[in-house]
């Protein structure tokens, strides 16, 4: 289990409902949620170009604006290295 610490978060009623309504959606707690968030945006921020999305098998990276995996294109890369 990952070490955790305490951060308190203001936010705008409506952005408070949305976390709650989605955390309910998917079964977790708003606290969860909202961390879950924080760290994905935080991700985003430093990788632009992948995109995290929602399927049957949860969560899973793509390339940004493609139907490619990233574990795909790195078994690709992985299959055929370079000379």
């Amino acid at each position: 289990m990952s070490k955790s610490s305490i951060l308190t978060v203001r936010l705008p009623t409506e952005v408070r409902r949305g976390v709650e309504r989605l955390a309910a959606h998917l079964g977790h707690k708003p606290a969860q949620m909202g961390a879950r968030l924080i760290e994905e945006g935080l991700r985003r921020r430093d990788f632009p170009q992948i995109d995290l999305r929602e399927t049957a098998a949860g969560r899973v990276a793509y390339l940004a604006g493609t139907r490619l995996t990233v574990s795909w294109v790195t078994q690709q890369i992985r299959r055929y290295p370079s000379q």
